[in-house]
């Protein structure tokens, strides 16, 4: 409900808990159709050395199932590789290194009393921390942080309060551009997907993306790529989404990968591959965003002119800034709960004079859809811009094959 509140259609989760229920099956396999292709992004290629020296980690593994032997190796073949290429098996040797000394903590049911916090630090930490090092221009930040325009913005929303904070973020990653901070994934950390915890995050994390996404597009140009990536680890596992902003008012959530560390050697040699092409995928966009940023403004004055030692923006408004919305937030203590101020948007121009004309009616009869009248015998069924949605395929077309 709070995603919806904040104008993001959530197509990351497709349990029937979700938003999914307020749609027909057919609908949401349109939606789908029509969003997923917004947030293709090529899947990272391993190096061609990073891929022969894991495969023989792995044949090692398989022979003997040596886990210190094959530590060794991987420490070692480190060596031969340049700085980048080398992160690939400095996590694959962290990760095995789990397999073989926290086993405990990569079970379902874990055997010790363990915390949210044991599997960040010990799983996730140094594995982002391998990602985005200290000469990176991402930053990683942990400990319940909070996004500052996120109170901004929840302090317009509740102004009668005094002591007004906004969501507890477990960790970020950052571009900082002077003191101000720039969220291009934010994550939340649970010890375990019953954990009521992990269902209140789902909606949490979708808007802290979204507040990050309304910042960036104040920052970069409308070129730039501003998806941004949302964590969720749930024990030893991990999934990845991302959100972007498409039209007025409308933010869309999207599924990505999901992945849980190896806790048997058969594991590790079946799953590392993906593992790692998901992480370097996400690594690689989340660095391609902060680059934009940081190259999009330089320190002097604003375009204003009246201000010290603050970023300059160098390019136009981004033209996708009035697509933007207000976020819902929970309330302070002893406060009751707030809509948003800022909704809606004026119609777009394509259906300004229908919506007048039929202002003019009582009432408009809606007509009752009919799913296996409105598809042709091919599949298809028009979808009102012009495209064609095939139920066979899934997929949204320009063009309906028997009628050019």
């Amino acid at each position: 409900m709070t995603s919806g509140l904040s104008s993001i259609l959530d197509l990351s989760d497709d349990s029937f808990d979700s938003q999914r229920s307020l749609f027909t099956q057919t609908q949401w396999d349109e939606l789908h159709a029509r969003y997923d292709p917004k947030f293709d992004t090529p899947l990272y290629e391993l190096d061609s050395d990073v891929v022969d020296f894991l495969k023989i980690a792995c044949g090692t593994l398989e022979l003997s199932n040596d886990i210190d032997c094959t530590l060794k190796f991987l420490r070692k073949s480190q060596e031969q590789l340049t700085s980048v290429s080398s992160i690939a098996l400095k996590i694959a040797e962290h990760i095995l290194g789990l397999t073989k000394s926290y086993n405990y903590l990569l079970s379902q049911n874990p055997t010790k009393d363990v915390t949210e916090l044991d599997y960040y630090c010990t799983i996730w930490s140094p594995i982002f921390l391998l990602l985005f090092p200290p000469s990176n221009h991402v930053r990683v930040k942990a400990g319940e942080s909070i996004n500052s325009s996120s109170t901004i913005n929840k302090k317009e929303l509740y102004r009668e309060n005094t002591h007004v904070k906004a969501f507890k973020i477990d960790f970020r990653f950052l571009a900082d551009m002077g003191h101000e901070e720039y969220d291009i994934c934010v994550g939340e950390c649970t010890a375990n997907s019953s954990d009521m915890k992990a269902v209140k995050d789902e909606g949490k994390l979708t808007r802290e993306a979204k507040d990050a996404v309304d910042k960036i597009l104040r920052a970069v140009s409308e070129k730039v790529n501003t998806k941004v990536w949302t964590i969720q680890t749930l024990g030893s596992s991990c999934s990845i989404s991302m959100l972007d902003i498409f039209d007025v008012g409308l933010y869309v959530a999207n599924y990505k990968y999901t992945f849980s560390i190896p806790n048997t050697t058969n594991s590790f040699v079946e799953n590392i591959s993906m593992i790692l092409k998901y992480l370097l995928t996400m690594q690689r966009d989340v660095t391609k965003l902060a680059n934009s940023i940081v190259s999009s403004q330089e320190p002097g004055s604003n375009s204003h002119g009246n201000s010290f030692n603050r970023e300059r923006i160098t390019h136009e408004l981004n033209p996708r800034l009035h697509y933007t919305r207000d976020t819902y937030y929970t309330p302070p203590r002893v406060s009751a709960s707030k809509l948003p101020h800022h909704y809606y948007g004026p119609p777009p121009p394509s259906i300004l004079n229908k919506l007048q004309h039929l202002s003019g009616k009582d009432y408009v009869t809606r007509p009752i859809e009919d799913d296996n009248q409105s598809y042709d015998v091919y599949g298809y069924r028009p979808v009102g811009d012009g495209t064609y949605y095939n139920k066979f395929t899934k997929k949204i077309t320009e063009v309906h094959p028997t009628l050019q």
